[in-house]
Formats: C-alpha cells, sequence, structure tokens
C-alpha cells in the first residue's frame, strides 16, 4: 500500500495556489499601468517614500500578474515560500482541529477556488494562520509559527495594509509570549524579516518612517477620495457581509465558553480575524463595486479557520468535516453568487476558467523554460502593440505622465521618472498634492510631460492633482498633443505666475452660488468640513460623496464628484476642461463655449448629517496667457 506524504500534498496544493498560473501582458488601462509601474520600481529599485507613493510597498510587484522577465523567477520564488509557509501552517491548524489528512486536504482544494479568486486575500492569508498557529499549545506548530512569521514579514512589504496588519499581530503576539514568559522568536522573526527583505529591495533604512507616514496618508485619504454611493441592492450585501461577519467572530468566543481551551488561544485569533475582516471589509465596501467580491471570496477561509478549531473532539472526524465543508460551501456559494451580479458568468464558466489555469499552471510547472519563452514572445508582442496604438515623438530626457495611462508611455523606450503620487487621481490630500508640486518645481524634475485631463468616478474637470497645475503651466511649454496627451517642455526658466486670491464667501451647503468670471479662466478654493459623525463615518465605512452641480452659459445642467480634501488646495472651476484641445485652447487664452463657461454651481452631500452645514468658496482669476 502507498503511504501518501499528506503534510507535504498540503504544501504543494498550498505552494502551487500561490503561483502565478498565467501571466496577463502589459496594457494601457488603469489596473494595468499601475502595475507596471510597480515592476519599473522594482527593477530600477526607486525608493519607496521619497520616489514613489502608492497604496503597495517594494514587494508590491508581488501582487502584480504582469509578465515581466526581470523579476518573474523571484516573484515565483517569493510566492513559492509564501506557499509552503501557509500550508505547513493550515496543516498544524487542521491537525489540531482533529480532521484527517486526506479530509483536509480536500477541504484545502474546495477553499483556494473561493479564496483565491479575490485580488487582496493571499496576502492576508499568512496573517489569518499565523496566530492560530502562534498560539497553539502544540510544541510541533512552534516551528509553523517562526514559518509563518517569515511570511507575514514578506507579505508586510506588498501592501501598507499587510504592513499595519503584520506589525499589529507582532505586538499581539508579543505580548503573549511574555505573558507565557517565553522568548519572542515568531514576533522578532517577523519583524526581522521586514527590515531584510526591505534593504534587500534596494530600499535604505533612512526611508522606512517616510514609507510609513506617507502610506498612511494615502490609506487615511482613500475611503473618502475613493467611496462610491451605496445603492439599496449594495446595503443588502452590507448587512448580509454585516451578519455573517458577526457569526464568524463570535465563533472564537464560543470556543472559550464550550471547551476546555486558555483565553489566549481565543483572543490573540479572534482579534486577527477581526482585523483581517475589517480590511477586506474597507476593501470591498468603499469602492462598493465588483470589490465587493474580495470581501466575499475571504469569508469562506476566515470562516473555517474560526469554525475548526470550535469542534468538539468527542464527534467522529467524518462530522467533524462535513460540519467545516458546510460552512465554507454556503459561504462559497453566496460569494460566487454576488460575483454573477458583476461579471454575468454562470457557474460552469467559473470552473471551466478555473480548469484552464490549473492545466496552465501544471503545464509551466513542468516546461518552465518553454513557458517563459513564450511568455517573453507574448510580452513583446503587446508592448509592440502599445507602442502602435500610440507612437511617441522623440523625448530627450526624463518623462512623467498625468493621468493614469502610464502603461501605453512605458511601452517606448523612455527614461520614465514620475512624481511621487505617479497616478494623479491619488493625490487626493494636501500634503501628497505638494510632494508632487514639488517634485514637478524641482529644476532636476521631469524633462517632458505628456498630461491626459481624463478622470475617474466622474469627477470635476481638472481637479485631479489639481495643486501642481500651476507649476506645469509657469515651468513649461505646450509642444504638441500627441493622442490623449497634452505634450509639455520644461522652460528654460519658469514664466512669473502670480494667482491674486478673491475674497473668501462663507455660504451654506447645497445652496446655488454665481461664478465670476465670464470668459475669465477661474480658479477655485472649497473648504467643507466634516461633522463628528462624518469624521467617524470615515474611519469605519467611508464618507458619503459630495457633488457639485454646475449650471453652463448653454443653459445645460451638470454633475460633478467633489474631492473634499483637493477642495482647499485648489482646483479649476470654470471652464470646464475635459479634452487634450480644451488644455490648449485654455492656456493659449482662448475664450470657452457656452457649454464650458461655468456660470453658477452648488456644493451639496448626499448624506447631510456627515458634513457641517456651512462651507468657505473663494473665486480667483486664474492668470493665463497666449504659449
Amino acid at each position: 500500500m502507498i503511504r501518501i506524504p499528506w503534510a507535504a500534498l498540503i504544501v504543494l496544493v498550498m505552494s502551487l495556489a500561490f503561483l502565478p498560473a498565467r501571466p496577463t501582458m502589459p496594457g494601457a488601462d488603469l489596473d494595468a499601468s499601475w502595475g507596471s509601474v510597480l515592476l519599473a520600481a522594482a527593477r530600477q529599485s526607486w525608493q519607496f517614500g521619497p520616489d514613489i507613493a502608492f497604496t503597495y510597498g517594494p514587494l508590491g510587484h508581488l501582487a502584480v500578474l504582469e509578465f515581466d522577465p526581470d523579476v518573474f523567477w523571484w516573484s515565483v520564488g517569493l510566492r513559492a515560500m509564501l506557499g509552503v509557509a501557509c500550508g505547513w501552517g493550515y496543516h498544524v491548524i487542521s491537525r489540531g482541529a482533529g480532521l484527517s489528512a486526506p479530509v483536509s486536504t480536500g477541504l484545502l482544494c474546495l477553499l483556494l477556488t473561493p479564496t483565491f479568486a479575490s485580488f487582496d486575500t493571499p496576502w492576508l492569508l499568512p496573517a489569518m494562520l499565523w496566530p492560530f498557529v502562534a498560539t497553539s499549545q502544540d510544541r510541533r506548530a512552534r516551528q509553523a509559527a517562526i514559518g509563518l512569521a517569515v511570511a507575514v514579514g514578506l507579505v508586510a512589504l506588498v501592501k501598507f495594509t499587510t504592513f499595519a496588519l503584520a506589525m499589529t499581530l507582532a505586538a499581539l503576539l508579543l505580548v503573549d509570549d511574555a505573558g507565557r514568559r517565553r522568548f519572542p522568536f515568531a514576533s522578532l522573526t517577523c519583524v526581522l524579516t521586514v527590515g531584510v527583505t526591505w534593504v534587500l529591495c534596494g530600499q535604505s533604512p533612512a526611508h522606512v518612517l517616510t514609507w510609513v507616514r506617507v502610506s498612511a496618508d494615502l490609506s487615511s485619504g482613500f475611503s473618502e477620495a475613493m467611496s462610491t454611493g451605496t445603492g439599496p441592492y449594495q446595503v443588502r450585501e452590507l448587512l448580509v457581509f454585516g451578519a455573517a461577519a458577526t457569526m464568524v467572530l463570535a465563533a472564537p468566543l464560543v470556543r472559550w465558553y464550550t471547551g476546555p481551551t486558555t483565553w489566549r488561544e481565543v483572543v490573540y485569533p479572534a482579534l486577527a480575524l477581526a482585523l483581517v475582516v475589517f480590511m477586506q471589509f474597507k476593501l470591498g465596501f468603499v469602492r462598493q463595486d465588483a470589490h465587493v467580491t474580495a470581501a466575499f471570496f475571504a469569508m469562506p477561509l476566515v470562516a473555517v479557520l474560526a469554525v475548526m478549531p470550535l469542534l468538539p473532539r468527542r464527534l467522529p472526524r467524518d462530522v467533524r468535516a462535513f460540519a467545516v465543508a458546510v460552512v465554507l460551501v454556503a459561504f462559497a456559494a453566496y460569494a460566487y453568487g454576488l460575483r454573477r451580479h458583476f461579471d454575468r458568468a454562470a457557474p460552469p464558466d467559473h470552473a471551466r476558467a478555473w480548469l484552464a489555469l490549473q492545466r496552465h499552471a501544471i503545464a509551466a510547472l513542468i516546461r518552465p523554460t518553454a513557458t517563459h519563452q513564450q511568455l517573453s514572445a507574448d510580452r513583446a508582442a503587446a508592448l509592440d502593440a502599445l507602442r502602435q496604438t500610440l507612437p511617441l515623438p522623440p523625448m530627450d530626457g526624463t518623462v512623467d505622465v498625468y493621468g493614469h495611462h502610464q502603461g501605453v508611455v512605458l511601452a517606448h523606450p523612455v527614461v520614465y521618472r514620475p512624481r511621487p503620487v505617479f497616478q494623479s487621481y491619488a493625490a487626493y490630500t494636501p500634503a501628497l498634492a505638494a510632494r508632487n508640486r514639488a517634485h514637478l518645481a524641482d529644476p532636476a524634475g521631469p524633462r517632458h510631460v505628456l498630461f491626459d485631463a481624463e478622470t475617474i468616478d466622474h469627477r470635476y474637470p481638472l481637479m485631479d492633482d489639481a495643486a501642481s497645475l500651476p507649476v506645469l503651466w509657469s515651468h513649461f511649454d505646450v509642444v504638441d498633443v500627441v493622442g490623449p496627451f497634452v505634450h509639455f517642455a520644461r522652460r528654460s526658466a519658469p514664466r512669473p505666475y502670480t494667482l491674486v486670491e478673491g475674497p473668501v464667501t462663507h455660504a451654506p451647503l447645497s445652496a446655488w452660488m454665481d461664478v465670476p468670471g465670464g470668459d475669465t479662466p477661474i480658479w477655485a478654493t472649497v473648504t467643507v468640513e466634516r461633522s463628528w459623525l462624518g469624521r467617524l463615518a470615515a474611519v469605519l465605512y467611508k464618507l458619503p460623496p459630495l457633488v457639485i452641480d454646475v449650471s453652463t452659459a448653454d443653459g445645460v445642467q451638470r454633475e460633478f464628484r467633489l474631492i473634499r480634501a483637493v477642495g482647499p488646495t485648489g482646483f479649476v472651476a470654470s471652464p470646464l476642461v475635459s479634452t487634450p484641445a480644451h488644455v490648449v485652447d485654455l492656456l493659449a487664452g482662448r475664450p470657452p463655449d457656452a457649454a464650458r463657461q461655468v456660470r453658477r454651481w452648488r456644493v451639496r452631500p448626499t448624506w447631510s448629517w456627515a458634513y457641517a452645514e456651512e462651507m468657505q468658496v473663494r473665486f480667483s482669476p486664474l492668470p493665463v496667457q497666449a504659449r
């Protein structure tokens, strides 16, 4: 009879799940573009904090599925390490729950199908497993806890959210070890892994605090700037998620009251699961679009981890396995049902896609050299297609890109040196906007700028990264229009640029105001304070959007989104600028047509209780001259 090494099989299954089954090719859309920038940052060892500010960290390229031959094998190796550590930890947890090795392996295969359909769940998995293993009384779990500590330290540098989670867990387990009067091997291993990996990624130790500070600013402004509205069906999903999270997080407490266990084996895992669930909640429900599926796809794993230790040992193994399977299938079925709301695909389609990925992963494992060559050829073809889509003129020196289509520019042989917040929509706090403004004003900054006026979420035109626009207009000249971009080149000396500020007006929210100027371009600053309920909502959930209704000279009324934190730094209120031709006309001093001249506007909240009743508005003539 053949003896199957079940522990090794579990580790292998988890490792294969972490590997990039089918890497994507370079693209020009928003997500593909930031992925290409993170890969460029990894290749060139850009400094996170001073050089680049994003929600990801120095290992952020691990989360990018785009194939890059320079970092591909490094990504595969690191992903495999994460899979080994997580497989080992899962084996320890399932064995502690009394599940047989074959049943545990089968459940793992079922579990990974929905769980890894989520973009961010794999990077939270080590943090979910670590407290269960680290607080176990089983001495054999100690080695697995060290392995998971290394995994948590690695994923800490993938995203800032995983960094915050890793440091919080390390502190909790440090307290646990102090209470047990034992040396905190796991916590120190996690922190040491973060430090060593930071240096191996080419990052300076002096920049750690800068990265943390900038990332915290990005995270604090994300839920307000990137939130979307909430519709009736979304309220239903919110209530379902809240009910599911409450039941799941109550499971460890039930275990405390019903079984012989210590409080440490309950409190620390429960806190870890609560943190993971909260992060998944913010990830899914701030945008409240297809991202909401990510939150629900994480729930099967969280539920299984919460339920497994709860099962009474007196129950037969088959009964325990059946109970875990029921929990898994229930959550997975709901997650897939929710996913169908967005992609309209039937379960057989998902099954076929998943099987195709597995076949591709196995083929790549068997023939790695041939797979790498094929992927390299596919990448070259994709880059060539992007270059043909948008040919660029020769540009000597460094190049920066406004907007969120960096991918099409990176396909060309240009020296790309972006502003720290490289996608304009993400410069949504005054501090982030100031960093971009200073970078652009620096004489050592980019020689060329490709400016795209397109925005996201129907924001007010030309609001993204608006604080840096006066620097762009005074330090650069318009050269040409290239596709969706206005090509700017740096001047030998900046032209004088002085904004004469107008008076401050106090006005109630939702009240219509006249916008002065007529044909004259107008720069506006808008300050809207949050109420205490609004500040609380921003932390626990999200702040409801602010809307600007504008009435133009042609009598048409339009509606746009106002990013509250951008308002005080200012933006172009009139004319409405949304195309390259509009940008050129604005800077040439040409009067806009009636459809773009804003005569009146009002700022109104979708939920009035979240904001103060009065706002401050300042309109100032925008100095422009033919250039």
